[in-house]
Order: structure tokens, then C-alpha cells, then sequence
């Protein structure tokens, strides 16, 4: 997907304004770093004004305030809370509006008005949230939550890192996309791996214990960058043979591997949501061939580098691959050199 955004927001649940200073200080200039969230940690030990004020004498980057979670009263206290952050100077508020539509559209419109950026969640990272999981909240509701707020001009959302499946699920049933900025916690600790979200463009990780906690935070984000830029690998092919001496050579390309495929129709349902950077595609696969699959992922993602692979007896087939969308071929069997000619192309 061309024009992905990854960046990171470090949540800044500590009580110590001058570990916030520091911290501030020395990640202020970092690009990766998107803006700080703030949440009842500092605000209810120094009130937000001061912690706005704090920070902001460091950095220009945005603010964003998470009253974990706010949005669960009644739908008039919603104008009295948008007033609180308008007058403290955040910048952007997450809603968790799960007290129902009436709060939702109270507390996200006095948020509107106040001329403050919106971002809604409905679902957390931990299990045992959903009525699927064994929680309280209907996972209709969850839904419901996603797509009323997109339809109210909502374009900011929540998603737990922790759950890539049921994110993938609601950005379907919402009707989110590309426009749509995704905030994600469970980074670190938690677990979370970016990878499973290709299928998301605009992306932050909300990262807390794991930055707060390291010995340099500058250092640590940088690990973090390189992690979140490893070009991405999809592997399509019906013999596992195949399979393995490509995925044996994928540490001398620095490749992360985010998925396999034996035949085409898993094939496309893996790369609808991994959106990998690359992909090695075989042409002869039961269940769609590799000559469909290449013309729908071309469809999906005009930018994906498709590596069609074919038999020295069928050279003319990969030629037709370059036509469906693939970007290069090479011929089976291929040597180490050649996947690495192949590969050295779009790294």
C-alpha cells in the first residue's frame, strides 16, 4: 500500500512532572514520534492545564488526552467536558462512548463543536471484553460504536494492537478506510505486532511501560522504526518444498515474512489484510490460479511488487504475469542468486 504512516505516541502514565520533562526533552525531535498522550496519571496530580502547559513549552507536537475511559455518563455532561479540554489546550480526545448512542453523539458533537479532533474506541486490548470473549459488551455494540461515530464525520479511531482480527472485522462492518487514522495500544508488553494491520494506511502505536521503561528512549524508538520499516513478505506457492528454500533465504534480504499461502483463494483473504510489501506468487495453485490472483492483488494495491514464479517449460506465462501486475518473475528452479537479483529490486 503506497503512502503507509506508522508513528508512535508514547503514553505518558507516569505521576513525576519531572521524569515528563525529561522524557520530553529528549524524544521532542524525534519524527517517528507523532504527539503524547496524556492521561489521569498527570491530570488529577497537577490538572491538565499545567501538564499542557508543560509540555508544550518543550514540543509543538499534539496533545492528546485519554480520560480512560471517558464518554460512559450521561449525554449533557458531554459540552462540560469538551469545555474542560478546550480550556486546558489539548489538542485531540479519546472517547470510549460505550454508555450508549445518546452519550456517543452528545459527547463526540461537544467535542465538534469546540473545534477538537475526535478519535472514538470501542473495544480494548485485553480479553474478556466482548460477549465473544466471555465480556459484558454485546460485539454488535462495538460495531455499532465504529460506524455511528464515522458517520457523524469521525475519521480517528481506537484499535487494540492485541486484536487483529476483530479490528479487521470492524473495519468492514464500520465501513472505515483509507481516509480513517488508527491509534493503537498493546505495543511492548502486550504483544502487539504491527505487522498483523497491513491493511491499515495511517497508523499510531500508542506505546507506554516499554518506552517509559527503557534505559534510552531515543535508542528504543529507533529499534521501533527499524522493526515497524522491514519490508514485508507474503509467500504463494503449492509446494512446500518451494516454500522453504524461499523462506530459507529471507534473513539475508531482512524480509519479515507475514504470510503463506498454498493456493490462491487464501492467498487473496491473507493479503486483504496483511498487505504485504512483497509477494513471491506461484501460477499453477489449485483453488484460483496465480495469473487471477496477481490481476486481484494489482486491484487491492497497484503498489504491491508481485515476484511471479514459473517453470523454465513456461516462460511465456511469466512474461503474462508482468502484464496482469507482477513486477518480475523468476524461472523454477531458481538458484539463490536469482531470488536474490529478484528480491534486490524492491528492497
Amino acid at each position: 500500500m503506497k503512502g503507509k504512516i506508522r508513528k508512535i505516541i508514547p503514553a505518558l502514565d507516569i505521576t513525576d512532572l519531572n521524569q515528563l520533562k525529561k522524557l520530553i526533552k529528549k524524544i521532542a525531535d524525534v519524527d517517528f514520534v507523532y504527539g503524547y498522550k496524556v492521561g489521569f496519571t498527570l491530570g488529577l496530580t497537577y490538572g491538565l492545564p499545567k501538564i499542557v502547559d508543560t509540555i508544550k513549552s518543550i514540543s509543538d507536537k499534539p496533545i492528546i488526552y485519554d480520560h480512560q475511559k471517558a464518554a460512559t455518563d450521561i449525554p449533557d455532561t458531554g459540552k462540560l467536558f469538551a469545555k474542560v479540554m478546550k480550556d486546558s489546550g489539548m489538542d485531540e480526545v479519546i472517547l470510549f462512548p460505550q454508555a450508549g448512542p445518546a452519550t456517543l453523539e452528545g459527547w463526540v458533537k461537544a467535542l465538534q463543536d469546540q473545534h477538537l479532533k475526535v478519535i472514538v474506541g470501542g473495544i480494548m486490548t485485553h480479553p474478556k471484553f466482548v460477549v465473544s470473549e466471555g465480556g459484558f459488551i454485546t460485539d454488535e455494540s462495538i460495531s455499532k460504536i465504529y460506524s455511528m461515530s464515522h458517520s457523524m464525520g469521525v475519521h480517528s479511531f481506537v484499535v487494540p494492537l492485541t486484536k487483529p482480527d476483530e479490528t479487521y472485522n470492524l473495519y468492514e462492518q464500520a465501513k472505515l478506510d483509507d481516509k480513517c487514522v488508527f491509534y493503537s495500544p498493546g505495543f511492548g508488553k502486550q504483544g502487539g505486532d504491527e505487522a498483523e494491520f497491513g491493511f491499515l494506511k495511517t497508523h499510531y502505536l500508542i506505546i507506554g511501560r516499554s518506552l517509559l521503561e527503557a534505559d534510552n528512549p531515543v535508542e528504543y524508538i529507533e529499534l521501533v522504526r527499524k522493526k515497524i520499516a522491514t519490508k514485508k513478505l507474503m509467500i504463494v506457492d503449492d509446494s512446500s518444498i518451494i516454500r522453504r528454500i524461499i523462506k530459507r533465504h529471507v534473513d539475508d534480504y531482512h524480509l519479515e515474512i507475514v504470510g503463506e499461502a498454498s493456493n490462491g483463494e487464501t492467498a487473496l483473504e491473507i493479503f486483504r489484510r496483511k498487505r504485504p510489501d512483497i509477494v513471491t506468487m506461484d501460477i499453477v495453485m489449485p483453488r484460483l490460479d496465480g495469473l487471477s490472483v496477481i490481476r486481484e492483488m494489482a486491484k487491492i494495491d497497484r503498489d504491491v511488487k508481485i515476484i511471479a514464479v514459473t517453470s523454465l517449460a513456461d516462460k511465456a506465462t511469466g512474461i503474462e504475469a508482468i502484464k496482469s501486475g507482477a513486477k518480475s518473475f523468476v524461472i523454477k528452479p531458481f538458484s539463490a542468486d536469482k531470488l536474490q537479483m529478484a528480491f534486490s529490486k524492491f528492497i
